[in-house]
């Protein structure tokens, strides 16, 4: 419980993997490769990313926390935060690219996240075009002087130095200070939240006797959060974006959730002994969500 996309795809088969033959006269569109099934060789997948136990020794599914990197690509002047992420069930490594210019690379068992970042490199060309098609549909580019909001405070993107940008006690590093400044700046802010939210909700948890057994930070656009019947809670990194109070009140909506998978009575009158003044941070995110990022 809690507060899809259109994406550009490009599959790779795996290495020393044999696809299928295909009919040629159904050509390839342009920027794309044939999805063909591929055998996953699971013996190949490094023995330290497998669970076993006494009732199955066979492979079982890697946990995902241990199998996941984010880093920033460079493209045509671009900063693209870049997802690389293992999948048992992927037949073929996976590149897509969200309308937010998020890059996410699927890696298939016998992968490597090294492999994984070589595969978008060799696909650098592939993502600048699709990038740029994102970027010409997106919203005024990001300057010296744009306001952002951040910690709940509308705060003015500054020159630091000619290499780096200042947006309150941040600073951002800035590659290349000519384009625009937006996808640079959410790199470093999406960092800084996935460090800063994982730690705020053990926080709390901890402070009202709850137990969470995951904390992802992502990067929706549909809602602020979510909660599984696992115990595991995703965040939207733009609560960096929001003063505490607003902040902490998403947590403690998905917390409440941990007791009450539903928006019952029951669940609103546990939001209310965790959150009294929850509804005035309602209504700033209600207020101010169009103008977060």
């Amino acid at each position: 419980m809690g507060l899809v996309l259109n994406e550009a795809i490009l599959p790779e088969m795996i290495p020393g993997n044999k696809a299928p033959s295909h009919n040629p006269s159904h050509p390839v569109a342009p920027g794309r490769i044939r999805d063909l099934p591929l055998r996953p060789p699971w013996g190949l997948l490094p023995a330290m990313f497998w669970k076993r136990s006494p009732e199955n020794a066979g492979p079982r599914v890697p946990e995902k926390s241990d199998l996941s990197k984010m880093i920033c690509l460079e493209t045509g002047g671009r900063s693209l935060p870049l997802h690389l992420i293992f999948n048992p069930r992927a037949r073929r490594y996976l590149l897509r690219l969200k309308p937010d210019n998020t890059v996410r690379v699927t890696i298939p068992p016998g992968g490597t996240l090294e492999g994984g970042r070589q595969f978008a490199e060799r696909h650098l060309g592939w993502l600048e075009k699709h990038a740029a098609k994102n970027q010409a549909g997106s919203a005024e580019p990001w300057r010296p002087g744009t306001r952002v909001w951040y910690l709940g405070q509308l705060t003015t993107l500054e020159w630091d130095d000619q290499n780096s940008l200042r947006l309150g006690m941040e600073k951002i590093p800035v590659k290349d200070p000519d384009t625009d400044l937006r996808p640079q700046v959410e790199c470093h802010l999406r960092k800084i939240a996935a460090l800063e939210l994982p730690r705020r909700v053990r926080e709390l948890a901890a402070l009202h006797g709850m137990k969470v057994s995951r904390v992802t930070v992502r990067n929706q656009r549909s809602r602020w959060g979510s909660c599984s019947r696992s115990g595991s809670i995703s965040l939207n990194w733009r609560l960096l974006q929001m003063p505490g109070m607003a902040r902490d009140y998403v947590i403690l909506h998905e917390l409440a959730h941990l007791s009450h998978m539903n928006h019952s009575r029951a669940f609103w009158a546990c939001l209310e002994k965790l959150c009294p003044g929850f509804r005035e941070a309602e209504h700033w995110i209600k207020t101010h969500r169009r103008a977060l990022l």
